[in-house]
C-alpha cells in the first residue's frame, strides 16, 4: 500500500503539475536526469517529446524505489505474520495438549499460557475447571475410601463391588500431590 502511495504521489507532484502562461504556451514540471525541470512548451509535439523523456526518467527514479519499497512491505508483513502466529498458534496448540491430557486423566499440569499471548480467559476458564476436577475427585476419593473401610464390616457382595467401580473411576485420574 505504502509503495502505491508513493508511486501515486511523484507521479502527481514530478510529471502532472501543469499551468497555463497564455493561450499558447504551458509550463510542465518534467523529471530530467533526476532533477526537476521547467520548461514551457508551445506545441503539442514539443509536449509529448518532453513528457516522453519525462516518463523515462521517472521510471529510472521509480523503479529502484518501487522495488525497495515492495521488498521492504514484504518483509514487514512476513514478520508480523509470525509474530501473530505464534501469539495464537503456540496458545493454541497448549490449550489442546493440557486437555488431552486432562481427557485422559491427567490433571496434574497446570494450564497456562504466555503473559502477552492471545486467550489469556480461556486459560484461565481450563484452570478452573481442572482445579474444581481436582477438587471433586479428591473428595470423590476420599468418601470412596471410606465407604470401603466401612464395607468391610457389611458382608454384601453388590455394595463391595460397587465400591470397586468407584475405586477404579476415582483411580483413573492422577492428581497433584
Amino acid at each position: 500500500i505504502s509503495a502505491i502511495a508513493t508511486l501515486v504521489f511523484l507521479t502527481f507532484f514530478f510529471i502532472f503539475a501543469n499551468s497555463k502562461t497564455d493561450k499558447n504556451t504551458k509550463n510542465i514540471y518534467y523529471l530530467e536526469d533526476g532533477k526537476l525541470e521547467l520548461s514551457s512548451i508551445r506545441s503539442e509535439k514539443e509536449g509529448a517529446f518532453i513528457l516522453n523523456k519525462a516518463k523515462k526518467d521517472f521510471i529510472k527514479i521509480i523503479s529502484p524505489a518501487l522495488f525497495t519499497a515492495v521488498i521492504l512491505n514484504g518483509i514487514i508483513v512476513i514478520i508480523f505474520g509470525v509474530y501473530l502466529t505464534h501469539r495464537i498458534a503456540g496458545p493454541i496448540f497448549n490449550l489442546e495438549r493440557n486437555v488431552k491430557w486432562m481427557t485422559n486423566g491427567n490433571l496434574t499440569n497446570i494450564v497456562r499460557v504466555r503473559k502477552d499471548d492471545e486467550f489469556q480467559n480461556l486459560s484461565r476458564d481450563i484452570e478452573t475447571m481442572r482445579l474444581s476436577l481436582v477438587t471433586f475427585i479428591s473428595a470423590l476419593k476420599i468418601n470412596v475410601s471410606e465407604l470401603n473401610n466401612n464395607a468391610t464390616q457389611i458382608n454384601n457382595t453388590g455394595i463391595k463391588e460397587n465400591i470397586q467401580k468407584l475405586t477404579e473411576m476415582a483411580d483413573k485420574y492422577q492428581l497433584p500431590q
